[in-house]
């Protein structure tokens, strides 16, 4: 009843439901900023639907590479800081953006929607748990 509502409107506004989508967020911008510029590079001067593929494949390879470093991860977050910074530099002024928003803007928001789909129906604590499992899951077989 009324406790469960409670509960659930609260979790929507979680520090960790925020973190969430913000932590989404930054990954996709970085896959995108990091795999147009690439993409740019290798010579194709509009907006390609591959930015974030390759953008995330990049991104998951100097990660990968660097996380184990000195540092407990800084040295790969400042890389991947600079590849962003980089990546929006050498994009600025090419007007790819201005295309890729006005005709990835829907697909965006579709996303969106269909990934909040468990902090919306409130089955959150199900989805945290199951995600909690499969890290453990994945660490065993590490």
């Amino acid at each position: 009843g009324r406790r469960s509502e409670r509960h659930h409107l609260q979790s929507l506004g979680s520090p960790i439901v925020i973190g969430t989508y913000a932590a989404a967020l930054a990954v996709c911008v970085a896959s995108l900023a990091i795999g147009q510029a690439v993409i740019v590079l290798c010579g194709r001067r509009r907006w390609s639907w591959a930015s974030a593929p390759v953008g995330l494949a990049i991104l998951g390879a100097v990660c990968w590479a660097t996380v184990r470093l000195p540092g407990h991860g800084s040295i790969s977050a400042i890389l991947v800081l600079i590849l962003v910074a980089a990546s929006l530099g050498y994009l600025q002024g090419k007007g790819i953006w201005r295309e890729g928003f006005t005709v990835g803007w829907p697909v965006a928001v579709l996303a969106a929607i269909a990934a909040s789909l468990p902090f919306i129906t409130g089955d959150l604590e199900n989805l945290l748990q199951q995600a909690v499992l499969q890290a453990l899951a994945a660490i065993r077989v590490a």
